[in-house]
């Protein structure tokens, strides 16, 4: 295939740190693609194990292009980096060192359907969950949903992405292509934003354009114990990471493109799973922090505060964690059920 503008450069970011033991398989779901322009970034963030070992067994391919911190900058900038400094394409998308991409094609299909819809601004393919754990791979909540509402294979607009992201978390991060300038212009991977990162890009870009959600199998996100979205986090950042809808909520509000009520009602309904499971971990790990944490959502979230410290549910995860040994048994219970999934 011949490179012209319609076969612009895309920019695949495989950013890693310390995962020698599966960076290789995202660098060869990389090189598995049939985009014939395409660049290979790797941001190593300063590993202390033997994964730029690994990555150097590819860098005979004239794609893969590896830069190293000398100091782990952090997930963030480490991202932001990889972005703005690094990769040079029109069109991004990122792998994480320990996910993978199963179709060669993805990027060549992404690339045709900006240039047939110049309202395009994400594609997105279907991600499936892969849990290490139990060797498993499953599709995620989101399939049944597309699937169930229709929304697979076609163009749709950005608002009702927006808006149906409540529901369901209709895409995900990996799997997805970008226009890196979006990303530079919005600074998503700004230090100190939410973890939640991934999430706030693609509701801000959901009030810029349109999607295209294909119901082909693009990528396999792992779960494990060292994800950074799992990680237990403070209550300080904990409150942070509620930018990843409160952002899009004040754009929203802003460009007037929903009614304020409606919007009200959405970022209620968005951040309530978020600041249940953040409730549940402050209350068992670090009580001081539940305490603090919740003067804060009682004030920003009222209605929510009250749904969940009413609910059966609530009540019933205090009434675990109160105490070590019922707290403790309860995780054991989670553990073994988690890695049968």
């Amino acid at each position: 295939m011949q490179v012209s503008e319609e076969l612009p450069l895309v920019s695949l970011v495989i950013t890693s740190y310390n995962r020698e033991e599966s960076i290789g398989k995202a660098i060869e779901s990389a090189l598995a693609q049939d985009y014939p322009n395409l660049e290979i970034i790797i941001a190593d963030n300063c590993s202390t194990d033997d994964s730029v070992e690994v990555i150097g067994r590819y860098a005979a391919d004239s794609r893969i292009k590896l830069y190293q911190n000398p100091a782990n900058i952090g997930m963030l900038p480490n991202f932001k980096k990889a972005t703005e400094e690094f990769a040079k394409g029109k069109w991004i998308t990122y792998v994480s060192s320990d996910d993978y991409l199963v179709n060669s094609s993805f990027v060549s299909e992404a690339v045709q359907k900006f240039n047939e819809h110049k309202t395009l601004v994400v594609f997105s393919g279907i991600s499936r969950n892969f849990y290490r754990p139990a060797g498993k791979e499953t599709h995620n909540a989101a399939y049944a949903y597309k699937e169930s509402r229709g929304l697979l294979n076609k163009l749709i607009a950005g608002k009702s992405v927006f808006m149906e992201f409540q529901y369901s978390h209709l895409l995900n991060f990996g799997g997805s292509v970008f226009n890196r300038q979006d990303m530079m212009d919005m600074d998503i991977f700004r230090e100190n934003n939410t973890t939640y990162a991934d999430l706030q890009v693609i509701l801000l870009l959901a009030l810029k354009g349109d999607f295209y959600l294909s119901d082909k199998t693009a990528y396999v996100q792992t779960f494990h114990n060292s994800n950074a979205s799992m990680v237990f986090t403070d209550a300080a950042k904990a409150v942070v990471n509620l930018n990843f809808a409160e952002i899009p909520f004040a754009a929203a509000l802003e460009a007037r493109a929903f009614e304020e009520k409606e919007l009200n009602s959405w970022l209620d309904n968005i951040v309530k799973p978020f600041v249940f499971l953040t409730m549940k971990n402050l209350y068992e790990k670090d009580r001081p922090g539940y305490e603090k944490y919740l003067m804060q959502i009682r004030v920003k979230y009222p209605a929510v505060y009250s749904e969940i410290s009413n609910s059966r549910k609530w009540k019933l995860m205090k009434l675990i964690y109160s105490n070590r040994v019922t707290g403790f048994l309860f995780n054991q219970i989670l553990k073994i059920r988690n890695a049968g999934k």
